[in-house]
């Protein structure tokens, strides 16, 4: 069996190398290719298509979708499954609709966003995709309520099961190799402080200006004790971070607000030194980032509307809050937050048995062979 998984969110081509390697190393042969800038990953080091080389070279915005298609559909040729992997290309619909006519088993993957804040105008062509496809593959049961919710007909064909985060084995090889972290990803001095996390994008959802007034909030003396990192470095407008940057003008704490995108040990690194992350966004399915802190033993404080069911339903420790009491949440947290991180002690075993490679990898194997045979 040979999988192509398609993509169009280039700045995820580390996320989607990782799956397409853990297929692979998982006995299925799969390649990867982002139908944005035409980039093809191969394990097996299989060469890309001569044409989508010759393409690229050339690449321009005239007719760019068309010749996508086109480039991508021939290529499919060679493939028994293709895994859409998020719904944020209407191209998506067309090149499904091309494929199923040609016999090919679809599976799509709604990532979150592309599923929970999908509208009205744009509801029409996924549901077309869906109707092409034999599997949808979402991470939560919430998730498949959305579903449920949005595209009804295609609920009997959905199924759960999350991605596998590479980041907790790599956080693993970190901590057992006892590697110097990288922390140059910020000017701050950390030495001494309690490092605050808030959100882990640059869009306005993840509702920056809330946390900002709710930590501006807390005791002067208390802010001074605080290093916040604010993590922007993908989807962030330049009005947006004006926005940001005036509402922490008066702010008695340490900031950094990080642009520039982060190494992987950078990550890794941010995660390691995180005490408390702050998650109030609007909606989320189930970030990869909230994972690792919580693996790294980070008290997570969350939105109560958040639907993280995994956490609560296999005893992960995290505070719930609402808007108006944030500030006193986290006032609670820096106070008490030996005691806090004592009770996160468990969590990191438990979030590596729910949602490392290791944990979902033989689902993934089941859902590509079913799709195979069926």
């Amino acid at each position: 069996m040979n999988v192509l998984i398609l993509y169009s969110i280039s700045h995820q081509e580390i996320l989607m190398r990782s799956l397409c390697q853990q297929i692979c190393n998982a006995g299925v042969c799969a390649d990867l290719l982002d139908v944005t800038s035409l980039v093809f990953f191969s394990p097996s080091g299989r060469k890309a298509p001569r044409l989508i080389q010759l393409y690229r070279k050339s690449f321009s915005v005239l007719h760019r979708d068309r010749i996508t298609l086109w480039l991508v559909c021939r290529m499919a040729e060679k493939y028994d499954v293709i895994d859409f992997q998020g719904l944020f290309t209407p191209l998506f619909y067309t090149i499904s609709k091309i494929l199923k006519k040609r016999g090919k088993a679809i599976k799509t993957h709604f990532w979150g966003t592309d599923l929970t804040l999908a509208k009205s105008y744009d509801r029409s062509w996924k549901g077309k995709v869906l109707e092409n496809s034999k599997l949808v593959q979402v991470a939560t049961e919430e998730m498949k309520g959305h579903v449920a919710d949005k595209f009804h007909d295609y609920l009997d064909r959905t199924v759960v099961c999350p991605f596998g985060n590479q980041h907790l084995d790599d956080l693993i090889v970190l901590m057992e190799e006892g590697r110097q972290l990288d922390l140059d990803f910020t000017k701050m001095v950390l030495t001494g402080k309690i490092v605050v996390c808030c959100g882990y994008n640059g869009k306005e959802t993840q509702q920056h200006i809330k946390m900002i007034r709710a930590l501006g909030a807390l005791p002067v003396d208390v802010q001074k004790k605080l290093a916040v990192v604010f993590p922007m470095t993908y989807e962030l407008e330049e009005e947006y971070l004006a926005t940001v940057q005036n509402a922490l003008k008066d702010v008695a704490f340490c900031y950094d607000i990080i642009i520039q995108r982060m190494t992987e040990l950078q990550l890794l690194s941010l995660r390691k030194i995180t005490d408390i992350v702050v998650n109030i966004q609007v909606i989320d399915s189930l970030s990869a980032s909230l994972q690792e802190h919580i693996f790294c033993g980070g008290v997570l404080i969350a939105g109560e509307w958040l639907p993280y069911s995994l956490f609560t339903d296999h005893g992960i420790y995290y505070i719930k809050s609402g808007v108006s009491d944030l500030s006193e949440k986290l006032l609670d947290t820096i106070q008490n937050l030996d005691t806090l991180k004592r009770k996160c002690g468990d969590n990191g075993q438990r979030i590596y048995a729910l949602t490392s490679w290791q944990a979902v990898i033989e689902r993934w194997k089941d859902i590509y062979l079913h799709l195979d045979n069926s």
